[in-house]
């Protein structure tokens, strides 16, 4: 097996153990807290369309990932970029999407059972500043941006490419929103966190 059918295979297990992982971890703390734990808001909002384009483009990249799998001609139609379509291109991309998502799982871990995805529709419980966040206010959402910096390269096309552009766009417009959620239920104990941890990791 070469290095690009070897990717083929990754993206494509890859990709569905995120699936499986994710859809395991929601109906388990669903069951466990009975709460909704992906909320996404009332129709005609702005979270609910960021939030229904973001779980939209996910089951497309699986269904893509995977069609390409069994169909190799369909590289030709997500417009591949030659000149990145080298196998350290593809290897490094996978080494980036793993890393990305050992981070995201380690997150996983430390929130525990007080993760969630979205905005709850009476505001975040609880103000976590410890563990990671003391370093960004946004691990979570920063590793998701890597990850699919990652799949850019995994898989250089248009294809990848656009999803890269609209998911920085769509969680840089969630991360704005969460924020105005925290500080209208938190107020100053969330300002005082924000001057002292950096929005992402370097920049405030």
């Amino acid at each position: 097996m070469d290095i690009i059918e070897f990717n083929r295979w990754f993206l494509a297990l890859f990709f569905a153990f995120v699936a499986v992982f994710y859809a395991v971890r929601i109906t388990f703390l669903t069951k466990k807290t009975r709460e909704i734990i992906t909320p996404i808001g009332k129709p005609g909002t702005v979270h609910y369309s960021i939030e229904v384009l973001f779980r939209v483009f996910r089951a497309l990249i699986l269904l893509v990932c995977w069609v390409r799998l069994w169909w190799p001609p369909a590289d030709d139609y997500i417009g591949t970029f030659p000149q990145l379509f080298v196998p350290s291109v593809l290897v490094a991309g996978d080494l980036v999407m793993v890393t990305a998502v050992a981070g995201i799982l380690s997150i996983n871990l430390y929130l525990k059972d007080v993760w969630r995805s979205g905005i709850p529709e009476r505001g975040p419980f609880e103000l976590i500043t410890s563990g990671p966040y003391r370093f960004s206010r946004n691990p979570m959402m920063l590793f998701v941006m890597v990850a699919q910096f990652g799949f850019f390269l995994a898989l250089p096309s248009y294809f990848s490419l656009l999803c890269f552009v609209l998911g920085v766009v769509t969680i840089v417009i969630q991360e704005r929103l969460e924020g105005q959620a925290l500080s209208d239920k938190f107020g100053d104990r969330y300002a005082i966190y924000c001057q002292r941890t950096p929005r992402w990791l370097l920049m405030r």
